[in-house]
């Protein structure tokens, strides 16, 4: 069964934000509604916006940067890529205002398994893709992550799934969206910056799951998170259908016993239909989470349990997640996307477990995103390595990165590593590498597979590759 999805926007619409969300939909409005009918526009013009306003200029789309022309008419919709906060200036007072993943939503005709929470959501969904993939049904990938395309801008083949990475930004603006599976991987803290307190951020990952007096058909939820449990059992109460993973002797999914090394983990799970025994590429606790969780919307969505274990144990790991970085050295590296407390948490975790010397970690926050939680970040990885190099991230304009280094140091000198500051980036990786001995585990967190420019209008900088050039140097 699909759920009943309303038209999209009437005309005019205007898109607010030229990132690759906005361009998307740009692109799909103007491909139904006609280039004309479609207004779009972002306030920061810069070079990566100049190549979007272009491209849609070029399909007839009207198009501005920096202020909106007065003469344009008052839009009977706007559709808002994730960066702009609901409430923003940008956005016309008393026009009706729905995202790009309420948009996506309107125009898929397919069913859905959208996935959110605060650590772990798009593993799950690059994870839940392999699996129907391998078990026999289309899907793609799609959200708002690098590792799959716009929700707009997604295309499947009919009876397949539409599996999409779904935050908080884009769940911020009320709407209508109701997936036919929807899960939730945990609540953390994170965002505080964007939506203020937990008490404001969980009930914006609530709407995936509860629109008014609407409830999701199906709902997979992580028993061990307390606030999943609560919604677990609301949902139930309003007659959806809930499935539960985790290491809660209560939940569907639970997770008996795990194992692991650096590129492979092995996993028993008592199911509702017996025993299964799991093999994944993805090593840690954090992953076997995430896996189970994935195997459980799979199941969902009416695949069979060990059609579902097969196609498991050959899926790909994830980009940027937990991804080794090996040319022969005679210790571990590994690229991470963990980019909060929890996360780090996780992920220092697993390479403690793995270290046979010291574990040694490179850290870095991205300028404009969420200051309140640094200081945990820079504590837990000064609590969980040995030594922490603090470096910077992505800059942004109006925080230096000076201020984002003490930030992170705030926390790390209340731990016991040893601290190294290098605001280069590049440079910060080469120290690491130079200071790694035979056995250590070395990690480099918060980019994972981004392979965006450090400084607006420079060249792409992936932490990979220059992991790769820094061990590659000091062997030379």
């Amino acid at each position: 069964m699909i759920v009943e999805r309303p038209p999209i926007p009437p005309e005019p619409v205007l898109v607010v934000g030229l990132g690759r969300a906005g361009d998307a939909a740009a692109r799909a409005l103007a491909e139904r509604l006609g280039p004309d009918a479609v207004y779009a526009s972002d306030d920061h013009d810069g070079p990566e916006t100049r190549v979007v306003a272009a491209g849609l200029a070029d399909l007839g789309v009207h198009v501005a940067l920096g202020r909106r022309p007065p003469g344009w008419p008052r839009p009977a919709a706007v559709v808002k890529s994730p960066g702009i906060p609901a409430g923003a200036a940008c956005l016309p007072a008393g026009v009706a205002t729905i995202d790009e993943l309420e948009l996506g939503w309107r125009l898929s005709g397919e069913r859905v398994a959208a996935i959110t929470g605060t650590n772990g959501k798009g593993t799950t969904a690059w994870l839940l893709g392999q699996l129907l993939e391998g078990s026999g049904t289309p899907a793609v990938v799609c959200g708002n992550f690098e590792l799959g395309v716009p929700f707009s801008a997604a295309s499947v083949v009919p009876g397949g799934v539409f599996v999409v990475e779904s935050s908080s930004y884009q769940l911020e603006t009320p709407g209508t969206m109701l997936p036919e599976v929807a899960l939730l991987t945990n609540l953390g803290e994170d965002h505080r910056d964007r939506h203020g307190t937990r008490e404001t951020y969980a009930p914006i990952k609530r709407r995936l799951f509860v629109r008014g007096d609407r409830v999701v058909p199906a709902a997979v939820l992580c028993a061990d998170d307390d606030f999943a449990r609560e919604l677990a059992g609301e949902l139930r109460e309003r007659g959806a259908r809930v499935t539960t993973y985790g290491r809660a002797v209560d939940a569907d999914y639970r997770i008996r016993a795990l194992r692991y090394d650096l590129t492979s983990a092995e996993l028993t799970v008592a199911a509702p239909g017996g025993e299964l025994r799991l093999r994944t590429r993805l090593p840690g606790d954090h992953n076997a989470l995430n896996a189970v969780g994935a195997l459980a919307a799979a199941t969902a969505l009416g695949v069979e349990p060990a059609a579902a274990a097969e196609a498991l144990a050959d899926a790909a790991p994830v980009p940027g997640r937990f991804e080794p970085v090996d040319i022969g050295q005679p210790f571990t590296a590994v690229v991470d996307f963990a980019h909060n407390p929890d996360g780090y948490t996780a992920v220092l975790t697993a390479a403690r477990r793995l270290a046979r010397g010291h574990v040694r970690v490179l850290i870095g926050v991205r300028g404009g995103m969420d200051p309140f939680k640094r200081p945990a970040m820079g504590e837990v990885a000064a609590t969980l390595a040995d030594q922490v190099f603090v470096t910077s991230g992505e800059d942004h304009v109006g925080e230096s990165r000076e201020r984002r280094i003490e930030q992170l140091l705030e926390g790390a000198m209340r731990g016991d590593a040893e601290l190294v500051v290098e605001p280069e980036r590049d440079r910060a990786i080469e120290r690491l590498v130079a200071a790694a001995e035979p056995g250590d585990v070395l990690l480099v967190l918060g980019r994972g597979a981004q392979a965006s420019p450090l400084v607006e209008g420079e060249r792409p900088f992936d932490d990979r590759d220059a992991l790769r050039a820094a061990i590659r140097q000091s062997r030379e």
